[in-house]
Order: C-alpha cells, then structure tokens, then sequence
C-alpha cells in the first residue's frame, strides 16, 4: 500500500511540475513578445543607442553592428531615408565602410535585410514624402523633353 502512495505522489509531483514548466514557459513567451512588441511599436526617433543596437541584435542584423556603433534612432531613420533615395551608391558606401573600416564583407543579402527590418520600423516616422521625393527626383534626373 506504502508503494502506491508514493506512486501517487511521485504522478501528482510530476504533473505539478509539468504544470509549472508550462506556465514559465507561457510567461517566457508572452514577456519576449512583448519586448518585441515595444522596439516595433515605440517611435524609433526615441531610440537611444542602446536600443538600436538591441533592434539590430533581435532582427539577426548583428554583422551591420560595427557600421552603425553609437547611432541613434533618430539617425537610424536619416540613414535609411539616405538609403531608400539612392539604394546602390548606400550600399557601395556601406560595403566599402565595413571592409576599410572593420575588413568585413558587407553581402548583398545583408544589405537587403537590413533595408527591409529597417522598413518596418521606419516607414511610419520618416518624414520623407511624395513631394521630397518628387523634387529629388526632379532635381537628379533628366525630364523627357
């Protein structure tokens, strides 16, 4: 009888501690979404640079971290702006900055990530409009005449 009772025990023990490592598990989860959650949802021009640096390492874009070591958020935003008017020349300055800098190779891949995490986060505060680009565009290509 002694026997089962410890089986008893030692089922009910288990079950407990299934239930407990369940639960943290679930919190663990719910407390990693919710950090993800704040860096989308707060304004990146608010970022200070330790927050950048946490976006990079969470959006797997650690191997950009040397090019953009003290940068801001509200810097961030100018940069990706700087990107999305002249996409190449940005990546051949990036590229070359990494590899002089830092003898690192900046993939096009990378580059692409980067453009594409950064949009997420950018494209709500970024002050960049239809009419700066239109005059940009203006100014820098030929009219069809």
């Amino acid at each position: 009888m002694q026997s089962k009772s410890k089986y008893i025990r030692f089922s009910i023990t288990n079950d407990l501690f299934r239930m407990i490592a369940d639960s943290v598990k679930e919190e663990a989860q719910i407390d990693n979404n919710e950090v993800e959650e704040k860096i989308n949802m707060e304004n990146v021009l608010n970022w200070n640079e330790s927050v950048v640096r946490d976006f990079f390492m969470r959006k797997n874009l650690s191997e950009l971290l040397p090019l953009f070591n003290g940068i801001n958020g509200k810097e961030l935003v100018n940069l990706y702006e700087m990107c999305m008017m002249s996409s190449v020349s940005m990546y051949r300055s990036l590229k070359s900055e990494l590899f002089t800098v830092h003898d690192k190779v900046l993939s096009i891949s990378a580059y692409l990530h980067f453009i594409d995490r950064l949009r997420s986060v950018c494209d709500d505060v970024s002050p960049l409009n239809t009419s700066i680009y239109r005059k940009y565009l203006e100014e820098y290509l030929p009219d069809d005449e």
